[in-house]
């Protein structure tokens, strides 16, 4: 084989090496902003749920006309069944 026709080859497969290492490294970042769009996506559906049961709550309660305090005796029992996610800084 000529000399150029190797150097062809080597430049190919070098090419393709750098190439499937570019892609790991973009598949990676591409993992990593995936979990982080997870646990915020995660964090706000949880306080979202928070808002519709504190706002059903408080009308539940305004109609029977209860005290404050135990108008948030009873928001806190209402969370105290729901898992908190868990959020990495």
């Amino acid at each position: 084989m000529s000399d150029r026709v190797q150097r062809l080859k080597d430049a190919r497969a070098e090419a393709t090496k750098e190439i499937e290492e570019y892609k790991q490294a973009k598949e990676h970042e591409f993992r990593a902003f995936e979990s982080s769009v997870r646990q915020f996506a995660s964090v706000v559906i949880w306080l979202a749920h928070q808002l519709v049961i504190s706002s059903t709550l408080a009308r539940r309660l305004a109609r029977k006309r209860l005290s404050i305090k135990r108008l948030r005796l009873n928001f806190n029992r209402s969370l105290s069944h729901i898992p908190r996610p868990k959020m990495q800084l």
